[in-house]
């Protein structure tokens, strides 16, 4: 069995050897085999160096992904604060300032059209939209829209009085305790001026606030309990004063 499993190697060897040349030595085939170890070895070192090149670039192309998709991120976040920026952001801060007032003039006009209600059933204030520019309607005329530099002078009392009583409500830390009226009832008569005064008083029983009115209309005497009254003696230029009741 080992003789004939020697005698097989040799004749798979005796088939599988090269081709001899001629002038082929022992010493040119020493000689060859040596050259082809040595490239060899400069292949196996430059296969070593691709595989790093490739582990490298693999490692490399990761890095780029994780860059790509942070600035990625970092892009979205950009154009939200970009868009807010075009909305309502500049240098100066005017743009913001505008809208924060807007919103504050609307919540303000709501609340004067509160106390319009208490006053009168015939104006409703408005605001032009993307302006400050208070406009009134008139439920007598079909509710006509004009602005408010065309009131008259009742009118106009009574328009400023809801926007001052709206104006004394904003807030919890700047709201107004106590409220003075200087003149303006002159332009009212009747029952507009019975209830600018029903609902004068009713912010004293409703919310404890204080409200002084000067004022030289003698009807308003026989409708304000507490008087402070100031009395010129003659004509010269001493007054006195008069506390009623």
């Amino acid at each position: 069995t080992l003789l004939d499993n020697a005698t097989k190697q040799q004749t798979d060897h005796q088939q599988k050897k090269p081709e001899m040349q001629e002038d082929d030595t022992l010493e040119n085939i020493v000689e060859r085999i040596d050259g082809y170890e040595k490239a060899l070895g400069e292949i196996g070192e430059e296969t070593g160096s691709i595989k790093q090149e490739l582990k490298t670039d693999a490692e490399n192309k990761h890095k780029l992904g994780n860059l790509v998709k942070e600035a990625e991120e970092k892009q979205a976040v950009y154009h939200k604060w970009s868009r807010l920026n075009q909305l309502i952001g500049n240098s100066s801060g005017s743009t913001f300032r505008k809208i924060a007032q807007s919103y504050v003039l609307s919540s303000l006009i709501h609340s004067a059209n509160s106390y319009m209600r208490t006053l009168t059933n015939r104006y409703t204030l408005k605001v032009t939209p993307g302006t400050f520019v208070i406009s009134l309607e008139d439920a007598y005329q079909g509710f006509v829209s004009r602005a408010a530099s065309t009131i008259s002078g009742g009118e106009s009392f009574l328009v400023s009085l809801s926007l001052a009583l709206a104006l004394s409500d904003i807030g919890q830390q700047w709201q107004v305790d106590t409220l003075f009226i200087d003149e303006g009832f002159g332009t009212l008569s009747g029952e507009p001026l019975q209830k600018a005064v029903e609902t004068l008083r009713s912010l004293h029983s409703k919310s404890g606030r204080h409200v002084g009115i000067i004022s030289h209309v003698e009807e308003l005497q026989e409708r304000i309990a507490v008087q402070i009254q100031v009395n010129q003696e003659g004509n010269n230029s001493c007054s006195k004063i008069k506390i009623v009741p």
